[in-house]
């Protein structure tokens, strides 16, 4: 069976795929995928110390329920409650064309305890007049404020598109980049968007990855940075956050949060601070999970979310009066 390695995006460019050299016709039995996931894991996981995580007691936790008489379903339990100990968004495992898929943001790991703090029905009906569901809108609200929605980084403009937003902004005295309910996508779209609000080289991070299989051996730091491109806007900018924000959107927020006239409203971010691996097991099963760190300039990990400068909550009274209590603060900050 072809053994792959998905693609992996870190920084803002494409890395090229490391491969995971796997012998042609490798052993195909419970134990010897559980045991070869569990090494894979073991050499190129990210995040161990930061969530103080012992893979080896994990290994003795599940290692023991492994046989190879175990029925497809039973196996798939344990393994992805074995995946589950990381407590990453990133992790996902999948049976192909099976009902059999797990991902740690399904099992509301990372949203449980936070309100929603996004309603798109009060977004449109009451400030935008159009565009439900939209991934990207854009328009200039009273009082002369900008306000561009990006609903998701898979959502790609190109940079003739967002020059176009970009100038219409430019006689606005304020922007707002709403980022709620961004689960994230392509970080190359950081780029196409951020290179608009830095006048110069600016670094944002760093990446890096594990070297070995040794606890706290990795490579070098690698610096990240974006070089201005395009229409530029230098005024106030408040970005809207939501703890549905994760992965690109995750860093796009950490990014942001680093540039002096830049403000973050809402909520902690979900988090997912990381490029994922990911790869097929000699059974056929899909896996991934996060390799490559990215750190802020501090080179302080991003994967537990950021925190804005504005904590606000939609309370219940706003949102039955049908008001958005998070975009009415970032308007009172940029009046």
């Amino acid at each position: 069976m072809k053994k792959f390695i998905l693609l992996i995006l870190v920084g803002f460019t494409f890395l090229s795929c490391e491969k995971l050299f796997i012998s042609p016709n490798p052993p195909n039995t419970p134990t010897e995928n559980f045991d070869l996931l569990w090494k894979t894991v073991r050499d190129k996981y990210c995040y161990f110390e930061l969530k103080g995580i012992n893979w080896q007691s994990i290994y003795d936790k599940y290692r023991p329920k492994v046989n190879d008489q175990l029925t497809q379903e039973a196996f798939f339990t344990i393994v992805s409650q074995m995946m589950n100990e990381l407590h990453d968004g990133h992790v996902n495992l999948q049976i192909p064309n099976t009902r059999y898929s797990y991902t740690y943001y399904s099992s509301l790991g990372l949203l449980r305890g936070y309100a929603h703090n996004f309603n798109d029905s009060i977004l449109t009906n009451q400030y935008l007049k159009f565009g439900y569901g939209q991934k990207v809108r854009s328009s200039i609200l009273n009082e002369n404020i900008g306000y561009i929605y990006y609903g998701s980084f898979s959502t790609t403009l190109d940079d003739n598109g967002w020059n176009s937003i970009i100038n219409r902004m430019v006689i606005t005295k304020g922007l707002i980049i709403d980022i709620r309910d961004n689960n994230g996508g392509s970080v190359e779209n950081i780029k196409r968007l951020m290179q608009h609000f830095v006048s110069q080289k600016t670094l944002i991070g760093y990446t890096r990855s594990k070297n070995s299989a040794t606890l706290n051996d990795f490579k070098d730091y690698t610096p990240v940075y974006v070089e201005p491109s395009g229409s530029f806007y230098g005024k106030k900018i408040v970005v809207l956050t939501n703890r549905r924000v994760f992965s690109a959107a995750n860093m796009f927020a950490s990014a942001m949060s680093e540039q002096s006239q830049v403000t973050l409203v809402g909520d902690l971010t979900g988090g997912g601070g990381a490029g994922p691996i990911g790869g097929e097991l000699p059974n056929g099963w899909l896996y991934r999970f996060s390799a490559v760190a990215f750190s802020n300039t501090q080179k302080e990990d991003i994967e537990n979310g950021i925190k804005p400068d504005y904590r606000v909550n939609i309370t219940t009274k706003d949102e039955t009066a049908k008001i958005d209590t998070i975009l009415e603060k970032a308007i009172a900050l940029l009046n």
